[in-house]
């Protein structure tokens, strides 16, 4: 990775026509012509219309677009050479809030526009948050959402107050509104019922107009085991009913531009009943953990209080429904095997689960397998272990001809199917009619991810075919010679082996050592029998990228003068090289030049090593 004014480290949608970047570097520097957003279906461009950055987290940056993105296709988001990618909202909308979640008291002064601090706001969402629609209580039949043909607001002050226009006025501090929007469609059943309503409810508290500083609080829901180091690194994830590994993380914002824990403040939950709340620990700089325990879905608000128990605001926080499997996937779906003995012994499929919010599920049992057809009992040539499926091959048909097989994957409900065809060969051939090399893959990703128990390869052999084209013979890899090459020039794979025998299985990735295979496309020449067989195949790597800060000019040591996070978490364990790239410069003196360095990061169980580049000089005293 190397330095730049800014990089770009993820982007998310926000609405229809804003986009939530997370930009590490100078922010300020960004204009709206710097990201180019594309739809990776029409390959259209998507112009910028403007750009802001957060007040008190400079990373934070907020892309508005001309147009709307609602079509449910993948977008792509480019500033300098960093890509991202999103899916767009589908325009489906499934859940509505109501903000703000406290008002003033009194009420202020209308904005020149005519707009009020206090004003509600019915905000409608898709799935995954995307904002779709907002609309205003005298909106309710002038600015209603695409499918529906109205949008109703009740206000119960129980004497604390009253709505006027969009506004709502409460008589004291403390002092509560209950509010509710419901999104009308018009439809009825044939009990007169109507049906595929959106509806909100929330309670909103008057506070002191001192006290207000909702703009000075940041609120992030992450995993409790998140390791990063600082709020701005926290992975933010969604929360839904019964999730129990979920914190909220509270950073305040100071008058004098620093931030600070909220140690010093209570937190209630604004209903129990949707959700309950209790202080936790957490080892981020600045910031205060508050386990969140959801029981329904909907909207409820974490209440702040200071010492003298006054609300001084209050976090929205927003619940989805009970996780559901909805997605399941296969790496493979189909596979053509030859009947020889010896040969395509048994395939393995690896399943993936994902949930309605599109996050992967952890399949470590309940997964399974067999043969649809009723009649075949193929239990015992199945073997499942957590989401990975081995099948024995299946024989031919009674009569010795091609057997087509058709299993069905099934987890939580959801299926999926793939195939496997036998073919019968040749029985009458002494010799192979033909040879080729055999990838098992052309496309794979160095990532090394934390569950990983073996490196990810790439399999390669010479095979013979019959003269219909099926396998019936496996060259020994060691009868041949082996190559490997990148951009015309030698190359290894994670284990370091460039040439030999060895290459029939290439290590993409070496989850002991931290090595991966370099990004791009390399070329396997195999020579057997003066015949020569050269395949080409593509290395990705999907690993998020270490980030480096320079945090002083001068220091004790090279390692003292710069910070290095990954996925938020501080690492330590860093070698830096020189202006050649290869003279280890960790412990040396003086002005140093540091072109490079590499980090070893712990992910799991395993180990990754990598690279960034740096590009500049330090003292070291």
């Amino acid at each position: 990775m190397a330095v730049k004014d800014f990089i770009l480290k993820d982007v998310k949608q926000a609405t229809t026509t804003k986009l939530t970047a997370t930009v590490a570097g100078n922010t300020s520097a960004l204009k709206a012509s710097d990201f180019v957003i594309t739809n990776t279906s029409s390959k259209a461009t998507v112009a910028a219309k403007s750009v802001s950055v957060d007040k008190t987290d400079k990373t934070q940056v907020t892309v508005e677009t001309y147009v709307a993105m609602a079509d449910g296709k993948d977008y792509t988001v480019t500033v300098a050479d960093v890509t991202k990618t999103f899916t767009a909202t589908d325009g489906k909308i499934v859940k509505a809030e109501i903000s703000p979640a406290s008002v003033v008291v009194p009420t202020p002064a209308n904005n020149s526009d005519g707009s009020n601090a206090n004003d509600i706001v019915a905000k409608f969402t898709d799935a995954s948050g995307v904002e779709i629609a907002s609309v205003k209580p005298l909106e309710g039949t002038t600015k209603v959402p695409t499918g529906f043909t109205y949008v109703e607001f009740k206000v119960d002050a129980t004497n604390n107050g009253y709505l006027s226009g969009n506004t709502l006025n409460l008589y004291k501090v403390g002092n509560t509104a209950k509010v509710t929007a419901i999104a009308h469609t018009g439809k009825y059943n044939a009990s007169a019922v109507e049906e595929g309503n959106i509806t909100a409810e929330a309670t909103i508290t008057g506070v002191d107009p001192t006290a207000v500083t909702t703009s000075a609080w940041n609120v992030k829901l992450g995993k409790k085991t998140d390791n990063a180091s600082e709020f701005k690194n926290i992975k933010e994830t969604k929360l839904a009913v019964k999730d129990t590994d979920v914190y909220a993380y509270i950073q305040r914002a100071t008058s004098d531009g620093k931030t600070a824990n909220a140690k010093d403040y209570t937190f209630e939950s604004s209903n129990n009943d949707v959700m309950t709340v209790s202080t936790a620990s957490t080892n981020v700089k600045d910031t205060t953990a508050v386990a969140v325990t959801p029981y329904k879905s909907g909207t409820a608000y974490i209440i702040v209080k200071d010492a003298k128990k006054n609300v001084v605001t209050t976090l929205a926080v927003t619940i989805g429904d009970e996780r559901k499997v909805t997605a399941l996937s296969l790496d493979k779906n189909s596979f053509v095997l030859s009947s020889k003995d010896n040969i395509d012994n048994d395939v393995t499929v690896k399943a993936t689960a994902k949930d309605q919010y599109g996050e992967e599920v952890a399949i470590t049992s309940g997964l399974t397998c067999k043969n649809a057809n009723s009649q075949i009992d193929d239990s015992k040539n199945i073997d499942i272990t957590k989401n990975a499926i081995k099948v024995t091959k299946p024989g031919l048909t009674k009569d010795g001809k091609d057997s087509s097989n058709t299993y069905i994957v099934e987890y939580k409900d959801v299926k999926v199917t793939f195939t496997i065809v036998v073919k019968a060969y040749d029985k009458t051939a002494a010799t192979p009619a033909a040879f080729d090399l055999v990838l098992g893959a052309d496309k794979a990703d160095a990532i090394v991810k934390a569950d990983a128990t073996a490196n990810t390869t790439i399999s390669a052999d010479v095979i013979g075919y019959d003269k219909n084209g099926v396998k019936v013979e496996k060259v020994a890899a060691k009868d041949a010679t082996w190559k490997l090459e990148k951009d015309g020039k030698a190359a290894k794979d994670a284990t370091g082996v460039t040439t030999g025998s060895a290459l029939s299985t290439i290590n993409v990735n070496n989850i002991s050592s931290g090595a991966q295979m370099a990004s791009g496309i390399y070329t396997l020449t195999v020579t057997y029998k003066e015949k020569k067989f050269v395949k080409t195949f593509e290395v990705t790597n999907t690993q998020p990228s270490v980030s480096v800060e320079r945090v002083a000019t001068e220091g004790a040591s090279v390692a003292s003068c710069f910070k290095f996070t990954y996925e938020g978490t501080e690492q330590k364990n860093v070698k830096f090289y020189g202006l050649d790239g290869t003279t280890n410069v960790t412990n040396t003196s003086g002005e140093v030049y540091v072109s490079k360095a590499d980090v070893t990061v712990s992910i799991g169980k395993n180990t990754v090593v990598l690279t960034v580049n740096i590009g500049l000089t330090v003292t070291v005293k």
